[in-house]
Order: C-alpha cells, then structure tokens, then sequence
C-alpha cells in the first residue's frame, strides 16, 4: 500500500532538509546539529543509519571511525559499547567536544514528532555483508513502527534490491531510491520517491516521476545555483548542509514573487 504524500506536487513549496543535520556548521549527525537544524526551520532531516557489531542502528555517516578518533577497521566491526565510548564532536571543533553517538531509536523518539527523517540505510561494505544489511533494513523497520512514524519517516538506500527486502517486510513504509543521475527504475512501483544528486537531476526526469504521483528530492545543494538548479527542476525536497541559507533562499523566491 502506498501511504499519501504530504506533497503538493504540482506548484508547492519545496521542503528545506538539513542534511546529516546543521552539518554546515555542527558536527554532521549530532543532537546539537539536529537541534540547530530544526531551529532553523528545516522541515525534514536526513541522517546516515548503520549497525554496530551487534546490529544496533546508530546514526553514522563514514565507513571506518578514524575522524571520531576510533581504530582503523570498518565500523560494522565494532561493539556498541565502544561505540559509545568515542566523542562524535571534537573532531568537528573543540566546543563541540563530549557529543554522544546517537542511537535510531532515540533520533526517532526526539524528533519524529518534530519534523519529517529521511533514514539513508548505508548499504556498503562497512554496512557489513548482505545478511547484515538485510538485518539492518528489518530493525531500521522495526525502530520505525515502534515509534508508530511510519507516515514521518522515509527510508532511503542506493541498493534497490535493499529496499526491495524492505518493502517484503513491510509494504506500508516510504521507500525511497538515492541514485547520482535520475532514472526511472523498472519493477520499482513500491518507491515512494527518488532521491537524485543535484547534478545529475533535470526537469524532465523530476516531471516524469511527479507524474507517477511520487516526489523529488535532490542532494546535496550548498550554493545559490545548486538551490535555484533544484527550485527550477520542481524538487519537492532539497537538502542542504546549511538549512539556514536555503531557508533564507526560499524565502527570497517566495517574496518575488509576491512582488511580480
């Protein structure tokens, strides 16, 4: 079952999604870079779910833990309790130091009722092999209808395959396909959007999905001209590092029209 969309996706206004949070300005996938997103005004925020040796989805972005100061390896082979023993905000600036790694279930606890999450499952080698990814997939589920948000909440994976075993468990979650050049995909009706590279996203691409009644996003804007790239495309969502600018931009765009 298809959920409905909370899009207008003929003339609506596109949404501002902090991208792994504030992460402009604040440690990319911190309680202080969500924090600060949403007082920006984001709309939505897209985070980075990977497992830790036990399966524990935690929010992480990078394949191994050297930038949080952790042994070189991939992350999947590490226990959550040391895990948890590493600071996720130092390395970004002293000020930030003594940041905790956020587990899913807590992110989705804090902030579903606030605003929309785009949960990108990392479906790469540090994610582990393809059992893990796949048990990954089913407690990213799980975590979701524990906190009964799955109209909130969209899941979104390179591996259409991924997300195709996701849909097996639970057919009424938002699936949504992350790809660097817009392509329609065959046998991929379950999708409830696409998510397409700033770069490798055209008007036409983004038409030809909304005429399926699915929306766009686009990723990562972080220029006046990836934002205005996006707006022309007819992008429903647009990531941003720094929400605060896009927010700004959209505004502007708004009022000239007014004014038109």
């Amino acid at each position: 079952m298809i959920l409905p969309s909370p899009f207008d996706l003929g003339h609506g206004k596109p949404w501002c999604i902090a991208h792994r949070g504030y992460s402009a300005l604040y440690p990319e996938n911190s309680y202080c870079a969500f924090d600060a997103a949403l007082e920006q005004g984001a709309q939505a925020m897209e985070l980075d779910v990977r497992p830790s040796r036990e399966g524990v989805p935690v929010i992480f972005h990078d394949e191994g833990l050297e930038k949080v100061g952790g042994k070189p390896g991939l992350f999947v082979t590490q226990p959550l309790a040391a895990l948890q023993g590493l600071d996720y905000g130092a390395w970004h600036s002293a000020r930030f130091r003594g940041q905790e790694l956020p587990l899913l279930d807590d992110v989705l606890c804090r902030y579903g009722k606030r605003c929309y999450l785009l949960v990108e499952i990392k479906s790469d080698e540090a994610s582990g092999d393809r059992a893990q990814r796949e048990a990954l997939m089913a407690a990213t589920l799980a975590a979701v209808e524990r906190q009964q948000l799955l109209q909130r909440t969209f899941v979104l994976c390179f591996d259409l395959e991924l997300l195709a075993h996701g849909r097996h468990l639970n057919p009424e979650a938002r699936f949504v396909l992350n790809q660097d050049h817009g392509c329609i995909q065959r046998g991929a009706d379950f999708l409830y959007a696409y998510s397409v590279a700033i770069e490798g996203l055209e008007p036409d691409f983004a038409r030809s999905v909304q005429q399926l009644d699915k929306p766009v996003f686009t990723y990562t804007c972080n220029s006046r001209q990836a934002f205005d790239k996006a707006i022309a495309c007819g992008a429903n969502g647009i990531m941003a590092d720094d929400p605060k600018l896009l927010t700004e931009r959209l505004l502007a765009l708004k009022a000239s029209r007014r004014t038109d």
